[in-house]
């Protein structure tokens, strides 16, 4: 079950999201208008929230950037068109349990402090650059 709540603050969303058991990013793609390289590039900030809230992720296929990074760091499942409309199906050979273990090792992997160094790597080259 699913409903759709009034929005909140960014401060807030990580709390409310963690009454969920699952983080749902699947859309049906026909006919939208957003170039191929959104799906190949972008990720998402809500990505983070979902992971700060501790919920697994199932993202649709199409978004293969979003799909990739969450199935390369174990916190969710790319979904294809097909598991897409056989939905409660594809639920039920989840394994949740898994999924919830690796949100908890994506968010140590993925933190600020395991990240930072590369951060400012990646300032310091963009600044010798200029």
């Amino acid at each position: 079950h699913y409903h759709f709540g009034i929005g909140a603050l960014p401060r807030d969303v990580g709390e409310l999201l963690r009454n969920y058991d699952l983080a749902l990013m699947v859309y049906d793609y026909q006919g939208n208008v957003l170039g191929e390289g959104h799906f190949r590039l972008l990720i998402p900030a809500k990505v983070f929230m979902y992971l700060e809230a501790g919920l697994p992720l199932l993202v649709s296929r199409r978004a293969q950037a979003t799909a990739n990074f969450a199935e390369e760091h174990g916190f969710g499942v790319g979904v294809s068109d097909e598991q897409l409309r056989a939905f409660p199906t594809f639920l039920r050979g989840l394994n949740v349990d898994a999924l919830r273990r690796g949100v908890l090792k994506a968010r140590e992997t993925l933190s600020m402090d395991a990240q930072v160094v590369r951060l400012i790597e990646l300032y310091a080259s963009i600044r010798s650059a200029a």
